[in-house]
């Protein structure tokens, strides 16, 4: 299968490979580039269900949603075998705790603020991810290399041009190392771009006017022998502006940097539109990630793909032992009480995992080149906001 692009380059797709080509002939038709606007009404419920019924900006949006849903049961299920799991999405455990000093302070650096609940006369939390189930879940099936699920989760910091109270997160967690988890998130990313342009390139020419972000990330991947570039966090750092990274507390700079949006954009665009930025400071990510071989326990074995708006894919490889698990916890100050089950299912089943998620909003922003993950929501779910349905 060929598609042309609106820069005379095709892509070319079987079912095994994708190739980019350097230029089409001239005399082939090119798709005349349009543009459509959100109607930002999310912030108006009156408002909103009207736009959302009549305006094309919408029925684009949905379109490349059930494209994503589509293309993601077809990757994780016929391509990999990975098992879905259906979870709930209240949790007693968050999945980015904060040390004892953190909470003390009131400062909650780099990490999500939790939702609790009251369900059923227990307080409990709404899901900010589903990784600890899809650690447990992938623990009951021996046979099972990985798991997967496509689930709201949600998070109660101030929502943004990047970030949302509730969004669709795209999960999986899988036997192996953290190489293996990114060839597999690699993996989902190209087989998201071979759907779209396969099946919604028309949607993406009219709300985007464009495709050639997706060609330049196909080509990188091409280019780098299947694979999107890898940059460390202190290269990064070495050679990008000061005002590109920041400590990720000023309160507790021990826990080290991380990178701003604008420091996320300049690599995007050194890169070629796809890179992934590897050993952040351990402090400065959830105790679960093990630690960087050679590092002193002052890395860990992570990563974050940026692509768009920035980082997109947030992915680790988890500590192995129970021992291991209880001396993170212990480095990073949090209290083991919550965690016993966690250290637990470790002593009762030991396994090497690694696992990733998305989310799928700004991952359809950047596909449709817009900048603000607040307008892809069909149905808006924003603090101090009516709900429309």
């Amino acid at each position: 299968m060929e598609i042309q692009l609106n820069n005379r380059r095709t892509i070319s797709f079987d079912e095994d490979s994708i190739c980019a080509s350097k230029e089409v002939s001239p005399d082939k038709e090119k798709l005349e580039p349009t543009r459509t606007l959100p109607p930002k009404t999310w912030a108006y419920p009156e408002k909103h269900l009207k736009a959302v019924i009549t305006d094309d900006w919408y029925s684009g949006v949905f379109r490349i949603q059930d494209c994503i849903f589509h293309a993601t049961v077809d990757y994780f299920r016929n391509t990999l075998g990975f098992n879905y799991t259906m979870l709930p999405v209240s949790t007693k455990t968050i999945s980015a705790p904060m040390g004892e000093d953190t909470i003390a302070l009131g400062n909650f650096g780099s990490y999500s603020y939790p939702i609790s609940v009251n369900l059923m006369d227990q307080n409990v939390f709404l899901a900010d991810s589903n990784q600890f189930t899809l650690e447990y879940y992938l623990r009951i099936r021996d046979e099972s290399p990985g798991v997967y699920v496509m689930a709201p989760c949600f998070r109660g910091d101030e929502p943004d041009a990047t970030h949302l109270n509730q969004f669709q997160h795209v999960e999986c967690e899988l036997v192996g190392d953290m190489d293996k988890a990114i060839a597999v998130a690699e993996g989902y990313i190209i087989n998201i771009l071979k759907a779209v342009l396969r099946d919604e390139k028309c949607v993406v020419m009219k709300i985007a006017g464009t495709m050639e972000h997706l060609e330049r990330v196909v080509v990188s991947y091409t280019l780098n022998n299947n694979g999107f570039p890898r940059i460390t966090l202190d290269e990064a750092i070495n050679m990008l502006p000061s005002d590109c990274y920041k400590l990720v507390d000023e309160l507790m700079p021990h826990r080290g940097f991380e990178l701003t949006r604008k420091g996320e954009r300049q690599l995007i665009a050194m890169f070629g539109g796809a890179v992934w930025v590897t050993e952040p400071d351990h402090l400065s990510v959830p105790f679960y990630q093990a630690y960087l071989d050679g590092s002193d326990k002052k890395k860990a074995k992570a990563a974050d793909l940026l692509i768009g708006l920035g980082e997109i894919i947030g992915l680790g490889e988890r500590q192995e032992t129970a021992q291991e698990t209880l001396d993170a916890l212990k480095h990073h100050d949090i209290t083991l009480s919550n965690y016993e089950w966690y250290v637990e299912m470790r002593r009762i089943k030991q396994l090497k995992t690694s696992g990733w998620g998305l989310g799928s909003e700004r991952l359809i922003s950047w596909i449709l080149q817009h900048n603000d993950v607040r307008d892809i929501q069909i149905l808006p779910r924003f603090k101090d906001n009516d709900f429309l349905v």
